[in-house]
């Protein structure tokens, strides 16, 4: 019992450490969270890695809200853009693509 309070503390004073220092960098990048915007998740359905774009189409389009040229994202963060969207599927031209 003495062990894992003493684990939880060191973890716990870990984690306020990481803390400090996210809040450093948000400063240092006058970086501020726009609570404004909306996501909309959405789910890989076919990838292409090969000529003429490196691209992903994700299963949400029109008709959920996506429009051209909206950021893609997952939790590592950014994948790419919207390149061509269609009623219920988009196009998503990856970060990876060289054009």
């Amino acid at each position: 019992m003495k062990n894992e309070l003493i684990q939880l503390t060191l973890m716990n004073s870990e984690l306020e450490s990481y803390h400090k220092e996210n809040r450093r960098l948000k400063e240092m990048l006058n970086f501020t969270q726009d609570k404004s915007l909306n996501y909309i998740s959405a789910n890989v359905v076919n990838h292409n890695f090969g000529l003429p774009t490196q691209s992903i189409t994700i299963d949400v389009g029109k008709e959920e809200g996506v429009e051209k040229n909206m950021t893609v994202m997952d939790e590592n963060g950014l994948l790419g853009k919207t390149i061509q969207i269609g009623d219920h599927a988009a196009l998503t031209q990856l970060i990876t693509d060289k054009n």
